[in-house]
Order: structure tokens, then C-alpha cells, then sequence
């Protein structure tokens, strides 16, 4: 009876243990969760009131995220009719590793991300990797449709959106991307990296990834796995003053492609 009742515990331990890994390593990995937001501002116009801003990051292509899931997120997303896309920086994972084929496919995909006011996007750690790179993966997004909003800042639907560049690997200037914004407008802040937070006296929204929510979200282990620029804002949401820091888990994996507790996800933002 009781080397039964071991080899039931046993069996039970393993299957747990079993269950944990497919969870980590296929379901959450590939199953990307639209989480939804509401925000609320007196700055929003009538007009503006019930528009959908998509933000999507860390896309990490070429690791857990590959064809099948990038088509399905991109059909999603064009489910969503946003009238803002944006895109917080980290593509791909290791461009290097990546054929002429797999390039032009992440083109072409993301190519076909609808929005009815544009497309922006902020480079991360992995796009800034040497100057090659950064310069490769700029030309994919801006043939993909996408703007480049580095320290700088623009008017588009009667938001302010900014773009800093990322701490990590990046030459982030906080004064030049707020150089004259209309404060009486609602400002839209992205950056790849959150512990930018800090830095930042302006703003209504600050839009950031890098840390993929832990992605192996236990303690002491994804303490180990959060990179530099993002070891004190992890994930969820933080308020300064006005300026909500909103942090996303990302939608792919890098280092290991196994997920746990920080689920892969995009984010629809709308204006009420």
C-alpha cells in the first residue's frame, strides 16, 4: 500500500510537472491574448471619443513567434479596425539568424496591419544591436508602413504621440521628444524600455515593453530574465502625477521560449 501510494504521488508530480511544460512552452507561447483598456481623458474630443489604439511589442521574430502566429495576430488586429497602431521596438530576436525569405515575409505581414490614421513605431534592445541591424530593420518597418518616431514627437488624430528612444543599446533624448508639445492635448509616449518612467516629467500615457511581464514570471528566476531598462517596472501599470506608465508582456520570448504567468499579449486602447 505504500509503494502505491508513492508511485501515485509520483505519477501525479509528473504529470503536473508535464502540464507546466506545455503550458510554458506551447500554450503560452503561442496563444497571444488581446487585453483590453479604456482610457479616460477630459483632453479627448468628441470626435476622439470610442477610437481604438493598438499597441503591440517585443514581437521577437524568429523565436517562439513564427508565420502562423504572426498571421494570426495581424488578423486580429485588423478585426480591431483600429485607428492607431502602434509598435514599442525588439522585431525580431536575432536578425542574423534570419534568411532573405523570413525578411520579407515580416515585411510583407506586417505590411497588411490596417489602421486608418498610421502606423508608429519605436526600435527596441535586439533592433538597436549594432548599426546594421538598426539600420536593416528601420527600412523593414518604414516599407511596412510604419513611421519611425525616435526623440521626436508629431500631431496625429489631435494626439500627441512622442517617441524616446530605448535605454538599452539606444540614445534615449527626453528633451528633444517633448521639444514644444501642445500640453492641452492628450500625449501618447512610447518607448521600448519603462524605467524611462522616471526620467519623464509630461505626459498622459507611457507605452512600453522590454520586459515581457517577467516571461518566466517566479520570483528570483524572472528577477534573473528582466533586461537593464526594465528591472523596476516590470508589468501592469503605474501612476505619476498624471503620466500612466502602462507596461505590456510583449508578444514573443527571447533567451528561452518558455512563458509562465505573463501571458503573450497586444493591447487595445480606447478613447472614452
Amino acid at each position: 500500500m505504500k509503494h502505491l501510494k508513492l508511485a501515485i504521488a509520483l505519477i501525479i508530480a509528473l504529470l503536473i510537472i508535464a502540464f507546466i511544460y506545455i503550458d510554458m512552452a506551447y500554450v503560452n507561447t503561442t496563444r497571444i491574448n488581446m487585453r483590453k483598456e479604456t482610457l479616460n481623458s477630459t483632453k479627448f474630443s468628441a470626435d476622439q471619443k470610442g477610437d481604438k489604439i493598438v499597441f503591440f511589442s517585443d514581437l521577437h521574430y524568429g523565436t517562439s513567434i513564427k508565420q502562423e502566429q504572426l498571421d494570426e495576430l495581424i488578423r486580429r488586429i485588423n478585426l480591431v479596425e483600429p485607428d492607431l497602431v502602434l509598435f514599442g521596438g525588439d522585431l525580431v530576436d536575432d536578425y542574423d539568424k534570419l534568411s532573405n525569405e523570413e525578411l520579407e515575409y515580416l515585411k510583407d505581414a506586417l505590411n497588411k496591419i490596417d489602421s486608418k490614421n498610421g502606423k508608429f513605431a519605436v526600435l527596441g534592445n535586439h533592433d538597436l544591436k549594432n548599426e546594421n541591424v538598426k539600420s536593416a530593420i528601420t527600412a523593414l518597418l518604414t516599407e511596412a508602413g510604419f513611421e519611425l518616431i525616435t526623440n521626436t514627437n508629431l500631431v496625429v488624430d489631435d494626439l500627441n504621440l512622442v517617441g524616446i528612444d530605448s535605454l538599452k543599446n539606444g540614445s534615449p533624448d527626453i528633451d528633444q521628444a517633448l521639444k514644444d508639445i501642445d500640453e492641452t492635448k492628450y500625449t501618447i509616449i512610447l518607448c521600448h524600455t519603462p524605467d524611462i518612467f522616471d526620467d519623464l516629467a509630461k505626459g498622459d500615457l507611457l507605452l512600453a515593453g522590454h520586459s515581457h511581464g517577467g516571461q518566466i514570471n517566479l520570483p528570483f528566476i524572472s528577477d534573473y530574465l528582466v533586461p537593464e531598462g526594465s528591472k523596476k517596472y516590470i508589468r501592469g501599470k503605474y501612476q505619476k502625477g498624471e503620466l500612466l506608465l502602462d507596461v505590456t508582456n510583449g508578444v514573443g520570448t527571447t533567451i528561452i521560449p518558455f512563458r509562465l504567468f505573463a501571458d503573450s499579449e497586444f493591447v487595445v486602447y480606447q478613447l472614452s
